[in-house]
Formats: structure tokens, sequence, C-alpha cells
């Protein structure tokens, strides 16, 4: 099994930044206000062998190990914690590969891909990783994308976050369409941690089952020259494809411009 992760915030209320009104009209908004809650960070797994989105793991904000967290523990579509700032922390980097690793009985190894982010790098995961692979299965088997490429070659990054997110915005307006008929003008709504991680499951459902046809999640990892099983040729191509759709964008050729080495035979 091969996994590659990344993190993404999620807001409560997800909404788009257009809308849909009569032409010639000047002053356009929302007759309902939305709370100003901070969300959730999501860590977004892709699984290279089913093609398929893991089971989330969701932080919110609280108290790590406190009530909250007793509560959501027996919850098993999702592995929920919480944080001072529901930020990803050591301790819950930690919490996640064990998640990982239950995500896989009977296997003996997993290889796993992640960005160079503090949290993922530190003494005490690493220590972690070694010491459990000596007595527990799977064997993980961990790489870092190279810092400020996740854009070019992490997989979530690259393929995932955005048509989750879309997904995401979908399913919250279908939800808010149910309930508006309890609103008034000028109400706030509110969306409780059941209903958003509601919501985030109903996202992650979307994209697996688009999966289930067109697998790109998988094609993904073949796409960013992840997959440890194809051959070279296939990877160059593949990768070589990828690199050229991303020298049209101004992040990459600013990248690329930046990096470029000096020619000193330009003059001659």
């Amino acid at each position: 099994r091969i996994f590659s992760a990344d993190e993404t915030n999620i807001k409560f209320h997800e909404v788009s930044d257009t809308a849909l009104a009569p032409q010639g009209v000047k002053r356009v908004g929302s007759a309902c206000k939305v709370s100003s809650s901070d969300g959730c960070t999501l860590m977004v797994t892709m699984d290279m062998t089913t093609s398929q989105l893991t089971p989330p793991l969701i932080i919110y904000k609280g108290t790590f190990g406190g009530t909250l967290m007793k509560k959501w523990q027996s919850f098993s579509k999702a592995l929920v914690v919480f944080t001072e700032k529901h930020w990803m922390t050591q301790q819950v980097f930690i919490l996640y590969l064990q998640h990982l690793r239950r995500l896989c009985p009977g296997h003996d190894k997993i290889g796993f891909i992640i960005d160079k982010a503090s949290m993922h790098t530190s003494n005490e995961v690493s220590d972690w990783i070694q010491e459990t692979n000596l007595t527990e299965k799977p064997v993980i088997v961990y790489d870092f994308v190279e810092a400020g490429m996740t854009f070019i070659y992490q997989p979530p990054d690259v393929v995932i976050n955005k048509p989750l997110k879309d997904a995401m915005k979908k399913t919250y307006g279908k939800y808010r369409n149910e309930i508006a008929q309890i609103f008034s003008p000028g109400d706030t709504i509110q969306v409780s941690r059941e209903k958003l991680t509601e919501l985030i499951l109903q996202a992650y459902e979307r994209i697996n089952e688009e999966n289930m046809e067109n697998m790109y999640i998988r094609q993904a990892f073949d796409l960013c020259g992840l997959n440890p099983y194809a051959d070279e040729n296939s990877i160059a191509r593949n990768f070589v494809a990828h690199l050229d759709s991303l020298s049209m964008t101004s992040a990459y050729q600013a990248l690329i411009d930046h990096n470029r080495a000096l020619d000193l035979d330009k003059d001659k």
C-alpha cells in the first residue's frame, strides 16, 4: 500500500466567491449571516493501491486528550482529535500514523509520502517510527516531498485538494438549501462539529465514487513520478508531461526562471 497525505484547512462555511444575480444589480449579498468559527484542519490521504481517499483525520479546536476528544474516540468513520488551534502537532501526527497502520491489517509494509513540515520531520516522530517498526506491522517506509515543491509533485496538492473543497461547497450548499426555510434574513447559520464532519464525509464519498470509474487518485502517483512500481520510461513520460503543463502557470514559471542555471556562453 502506497499513501500520500497533505493537510488542508476547512472552514465551517465553504462558500463561493461568486453569486447569481440579475444583470445590472449593483449590490449583491447573502440574506443569511454565517458564524466566524475557525473550522478545522483535514489530513487528506490518498491510497494509490485502491485509488480511494482513506478515512480522514479531522482536527478541531479544543483540548488535546480532553472530554471532547474522548467523546469522539469511538467514532469509526474518521479519526477526530482536538488541539488548541486545530493545527497538526507531533502527538497528533503519531496518532495519525497509528490510524494509518490500523487501515492496513495483514500488510507487512506501507509506503508513505508527506511534505517536510516540522511536525512530520521531528526527532520525536522519526524515533517513534523507527522504534515501532521493530515490533509492529505494517512497517512504515516514508519519504518527503521537498520544501517548496508540494504544488509540483505532492499528489493531494496537485490532484485532490481543489476537487475535495469543491465537493465540500456542494454538500454545504445543499445543506443550506435544506435549512433555508427555517431561517429569516439576518439569522446566523451555525454548523456543529457533527454536521461539518458529516459534510466532509459526504465530500469524501463523492470523490471515492468518482474514482470507481475514473481512477485519477491512482493516476496522480504516476503523474507526480511517485509510483514505485512503474517503469522508468513511464515515470519520465508522465512526469515530464506534468511539468510541461505546469510551465503554463506563472508560479511554476517564476520558480523555473529563478533557479535556471546561468549560461556563461550566452554572449559568445
